[in-house]
């Protein structure tokens, strides 16, 4: 996000970001994927020099804070990748990354900001796995429906037990951990200064303040007493105190013969 927010200061092409609306989730997914929402001033080629300046951009960013990482003892190395504990190794390891690009994926949609939204909606609020892939479940066994993506499109689809403290652990990797937000707002609708940023921007585009019509208002209030025969709201004039305690029905005793 810091080379999202930071591009517009990078070339005349790419300037103009106002708002960036960050969407992390791992629905449907074995890694974290974030999906950002820049809205920006309308330019010349502005996708294609965005995608390289953000590409070099969050390369440098990156391996800085990797490199910080390191430094700071944060990482940890096993099996194959033991050997990156010592700096040289670790020095090579990351020479080739500097040097190859990296791929950035930036372009307007085509049905509108409108479906991007839609889109993200479905996952705002979901964790690792719906309620509808669960096949079976109890104390021993968790089995589940699945798709392999390394498989041809229609051999993606199958099912997978796994034992129930393996299921656990594996939907835990999908909860963020304490200090992170799945949904971050930045630029002008950033949570700290949203109020005053809407402000200033009606004020600079002479738009006035909405006010909420009475009228409407009162159409989305809900009749408690609908007539049965127009189907219009029913208006309460008075109510009766009733003189008996309510009571149970009668019981009907039927005749014998």
């Amino acid at each position: 996000m810091e080379a999202v927010v930071n591009s517009d200061n990078t070339g005349t092409y790419t300037r103009g970001i106002v708002t960036v609306d960050s969407t992390i989730h791992t629905f449907t997914a074995s890694y974290p994927v974030a999906d950002c929402l820049p809205t920006r001033q309308n330019g010349f080629g502005v996708e294609q020099v965005f995608s390289c300046v953000l590409s070099r951009l969050f390369r440098r960013l990156f391996l800085e804070k990797l490199n910080q990482a390191y430094n700071a003892g944060e990482l940890q190395f096993y099996s194959r990748h033991a050997a990156l504990v010592e700096p040289s190794s670790f020095k090579e390891f990351l020479a080739p990354v500097y040097k190859i690009d990296w791929v950035v994926y930036a372009k307007r949609p085509f049905a509108g900001p409108r479906s991007v939204l839609a889109y993200l909606s479905r996952y705002t609020h979901r964790v690792a796995i719906a309620n509808s892939r669960l096949l079976a479940a109890d104390a021993q066994k968790v089995t589940f429906k699945w798709k392999d993506y390394r498989k041809a499109y229609s051999e993606r689809p199958g099912t997978l037990t796994l034992d129930t403290p393996e299921f656990i652990r594996r939907f835990l990797l999908h909860v963020l951990p304490d200090g992170f937000h799945r949904i971050r707002h930045y630029g002008m609708l950033a949570n700290t200064r949203r109020a005053a940023s809407v402000a200033l921007a009606r004020e600079l585009l002479c738009v006035p303040e909405p006010v909420p019509s009475t009228e409407q208002s009162k159409k989305d209030v809900v009749p408690v007493f609908v007539c049965r025969t127009c189907g219009e709201p029913m208006k309460v004039i008075e109510v009766f105190e009733a003189a008996y305690a309510a009571r149970a029905p009668p019981i009907k005793h039927h005749a014998h013969r």
